[in-house]
């Protein structure tokens, strides 16, 4: 079963002048017994799945959007991991084009692409990142050029 997190607020971020509505996600402390419903498959997209870390009973996917998407445990992240081994402001999915890249901010217990820690990579299709107790894959439904 394949569910997706829910939002829990959306604000207007501007991205190059343009507005866009930017969802912030929270992977809960204790899950609910109510899976929310995932959003449709878009073509030209791509998402992280989470698997596996704490409050995390069956995969959860998000969507990535152009721009950043910032992961860690402050409220103000897009995607917000609660646990102590996360960092406030952990790590970062950048998108340039059709390519996406993490990159660690400097976190405490470090950011992995699997299994080899890093600064900033390029992610491809089917990489774990690790980010403290939760494990998360990229998949990439983005057209090359």
């Amino acid at each position: 079963m394949l569910r997706a997190a829910e939002p829990v607020s959306t604000r207007s971020a501007r991205h190059n002048g343009a507005d866009h509505d930017t969802a912030v996600y929270v992977i809960p402390s204790h899950p609910t017994d109510t899976p929310p419903t995932p959003p449709p498959s878009l073509p030209d997209t791509a998402a992280i799945t989470i698997t596996h870390g704490p409050g995390v009973t069956a995969p959860i996917e998000i969507p990535l959007g152009a721009g950043t998407t910032l992961i860690g445990r402050h409220q103000d992240c897009d995607v917000v991991l609660t646990d102590i081994t996360v960092s406030r402001r952990h790590a970062e999915i950048r998108r340039t084009g059709p390519t996406f890249s993490v990159a660690d901010l400097g976190s405490l217990n470090g950011t992995y692409v699997n299994r080899t820690p890093i600064d900033e990579v390029p992610l491809a299709d089917g990489d774990v990142v690790l980010i403290g107790a939760f494990r998360l894959t990229f998949r990439s439904r983005v057209a090359e050029p």
